[in-house]
């Protein structure tokens, strides 16, 4: 996280579409491909490409501070919460091994929705100063789902889950010192970005939604700041919405097909059951868009 704001006021503020990309006019000419619709095709802005990458650190910087200061010793609930502020997926995936060694079942539960709970909280505070109009509009969706696994993690919340034994793997003390994850943050936000942007070029908005979706197999984070990015004016509000809702139910039917490869069964079908409902409530966001 430090590293990355160091850097960032060293880097230019300039879109380098692939028309300001040497020789590619000719090439594409010599090929009869229209110039027209990808010569404003942005490649990447150095400057808020690092932004994005620095706002997402800044986050798990968060993270490793809460997880300092209630993350050990502090029971089930707070545990689980600080694991999903910070990677949600990384620790449902660490819930699904525990579980096939014979940890109970109901508390791993718990702890991945809480875990998935936690994470909507450490997204709204990624997009919001990327696009403020779309995070606001987002609300009753996101809404929707923090109350949704809220409810699902109290209904299989142990009555003794002060004693469980279940533990919540968190991040190593220096991946927050280190450029790595950034860097590869970045590279996955740049690869989405210009994936999507083609397809959306290519397919308008169903191509760039299917896009979307497949994207929500890498996480949430990259794809949902492109489509807040995007909402900006490439894409309507509504098809943002839609995109992110999408991102979500692939990311969630991912999270249990890895408990179903990782974990106990029994996790992996109350998980699921209770994720395809979720999803399907999810879809009432869109009646406030």
């Amino acid at each position: 996280a430090i590293i990355a704001v160091v850097i960032l006021p060293f880097l230019p503020n300039i879109s380098i579409t692939l028309n300001s990309i040497p020789f590619v006019s000719q090439f594409m000419r010599s090929y009869r491909i229209d110039l027209s619709i990808w010569k404003s095709l942005e490649l990447i802005n150095p400057f808020k490409t690092w932004l994005i990458v620095a706002i997402i650190t800044g986050v798990d910087l968060i993270g490793y501070i809460l997880e300092k200061m209630f993350g050990k010793g502090r029971g089930l609930i707070i545990s689980s919460f600080i694991g999903g502020f910070v990677s949600s997926t990384a620790t449902t995936q660490s819930l699904a091994v525990q579980s096939k060694k014979g940890e109970d079942v109901n508390a791993v539960l718990t702890a991945a929705f809480l875990a998935t709970f936690a994470s909507f909280f450490s997204l709204f505070l990624v997009i919001l100063p990327i696009n403020p109009l779309f995070t606001f509009t987002i609300l009753p969706t996101l809404s929707i789902l923090i109350i949704s696994f809220g409810i699902a993690s109290m209904i299989f919340l142990p009555k003794n889950h002060e004693n469980t034994t279940t533990k919540i793997l968190h991040p190593q003390d220096k991946t927050i010192f280190s450029i790595k994850p950034a860097l590869f943050f970045a590279i996955l936000f740049i690869t989405i970005k210009i994936v999507s942007s083609v397809a959306l070029i290519i397919y308008g908005s169903q191509g760039f939604l299917i896009t979307a979706a497949i994207a929500g197999f890498t996480g949430v984070d990259a794809i949902t700041i492109n489509i807040a990015d995007l909402s900006k004016g490439a894409i309507s509000l509504k098809t943002a919405i839609l995109a992110f809702i999408m991102v979500n139910a692939v990311n969630l039917l991912a999270k249990t097909f890895f408990i179903f490869l990782q974990g106990k069964r029994e996790f992996a079908i109350k998980f699921g059951v209770m994720a395809l409902s979720i999803i399907i409530l999810s879809f009432a966001g869109m009646w406030f868009v």
